[in-house]
């Protein structure tokens, strides 16, 4: 249908006709007009104006207007109503002239005063109830639209909270890492967020024959990867056992089998370089990084170099403080590239319950422990003194050289990245020489 004609403006919240010409269109799309830009200003004269035209007809408008709005706005409204409309329905060609209706008799709530006012007799119920805003069939096509709405509100909410796939990575390693499989906190600090799968064995070599571990062989990297569900992301920490002359062609050999066995990401981490070998291994790995894309290295040398508290004497393998600050790493490492899917935070405690003695002239190292919050994890001293000699770091490292004997009681505070902290109060012992 074609409007044509009669310009509607709202003026001053007043409805008001400015002729120009003929109106081509049904009086049902002209009373969907009014309502709706009278809704928010005459929201109950709205309502008796739809009700009341869809069951009485054009010619009972005019009078149901002028009783529903107020004396100005429904005058005008009736006006308008009373001029000759030309009605050009859609595939007719006719048209007919609607000539002004006679005057009606008065109207109330419970039908006409005196006479039927419709051919069909009196309103139906649900038009004549206050909530009727629109005609029926407009009513439903709203509710519907409401229904679907809500539906796809629920079901948005529904897919978003649903848990979603957790990355499954791979750790395949010798006897350097093998010690995260029964540290309790280091495994639950990198298992956050990922599915973790652990490939820890000592004397792992890349190629050919690992060395005896007592009576077991551990299968080598290119052996053990077609046996097992290989994550999308695998991190590699072998290389310790193999030999530095064939070293680049078992780095190769390696990263075939991990292509073949559906590796999408390889993080390689570089060997702690306590002997001079391990340094020219290192730059063969990052050789072969440079002609594979899906391989990035990972630098365990340099961000380990100046922590020698974490590693037993032969400078490689870790004591706990140093296989809690390499999960740490790893984990780091992975949230970096986005692989690590963000968990709701538990509530803070500190899991370290006491603390080991000291002994002057003989370095002292620990390391605290939390559990839940959100990472990173610092830690403070709140209250009391640290012995002379010893200092704490904000990853928890308790470190140095006692210098004096005696008891000390202090309160250390750990919090974390959502605000979260806890505190607990420690005795440290420092004995004499």
């Amino acid at each position: 249908m074609r409007l044509r004609g009669d310009a509607l403006r709202l003026r001053d919240g007043l409805l008001a006709g400015a002729p120009a010409g003929e109106i081509a269109a049904e009086r049902g799309a002209h009373l969907i007009l009014v309502t709706l830009f009278l809704h928010p200003i005459f929201v109950p004269h709205a309502r008796r104006v739809s009700s009341s035209y869809f069951a009485a007809g054009d010619a009972r408008l005019r009078r149901r207007v002028s009783a529903a709005l107020p004396p100005k706005s429904g005058a005008r409204l009736a006006n308008w109503f009373q001029k000759p409309v030309s009605v050009n329905r859609v595939g007719d060609s006719r048209e007919r002239i609607a000539a002004p209706a006679p005057p009606l008799a008065p109207l109330d709530s419970r039908g006409p005063v005196g006479g039927r006012y419709t051919p069909h007799g009196r309103l139906p119920a649900t038009l004549r109830s206050r909530g009727a805003w629109y005609p029926r069939p407009v009513r439903r096509i709203f509710a519907v639209i409401v229904v679907a709405t809500a539906a796809l509100g629920v079901a948005t909410a529904s897919g978003s909270s649903a848990s979603q796939p957790l990355e499954r990575v791979t750790v395949i390693s010798d006897s350097v890492a093998a010690s995260i499989a029964y540290n309790t906190v280091a495994r639950t600090v990198l298992a956050s967020g990922i599915d973790l799968d652990l490939q820890l064995a000592p004397c792992r070599r890349l190629v050919g024959e690992s060395c005896p571990h007592g009576d077991v062989r551990p299968p080598a990297l290119v052996v053990l990867v077609p046996t097992i569900k290989l994550g999308t992301t695998v991190i590699v920490i072998v290389g310790y056992n193999d030999y530095e002359d064939t070293f680049a062609a078992s780095v190769e050999a390696a990263l075939q089998a991990l292509d073949k066995g559906g590796a999408k990401r390889i993080l390689w981490l570089t060997m702690r370089a306590e002997r001079q070998s391990y340094l020219h291994m290192n730059d063969l790995i990052r050789e072969a990084a440079a002609h594979h894309p899906e391989v990035s290295i990972v630098e365990w040398n340099l961000y380990s170099r100046s922590h020698p508290e974490w590693f037993q004497p032969d400078g490689i393998h870790l004591v706990p403080i140093g296989t809690q600050a390499l999960a740490t790493f790893l984990h780091l490492t992975l949230d970096k590239l986005g692989l690590v899917a963000p968990q709701p935070p538990s509530a803070l405690t500190i899991v370290t319950k006491s603390l080991p003695p000291g002994r002057i002239g003989h370095p002292y190292s620990t390391r605290l422990a939390a559990a839940g919050g959100g990472p990173p994890i610092r830690w403070v001293r709140s209250a009391g003194a640290i012995p002379t000699g010893l200092h704490l770091r904000s990853d928890g490292s308790l470190t140095g050289n006692p210098r004096v004997a005696g008891r000390r009681l202090i309160t250390l505070l750990a919090s974390d990245a959502t605000g979260l902290s806890a505190t607990r109060r420690f005795t440290i012992a420092v004995l004499p020489r």
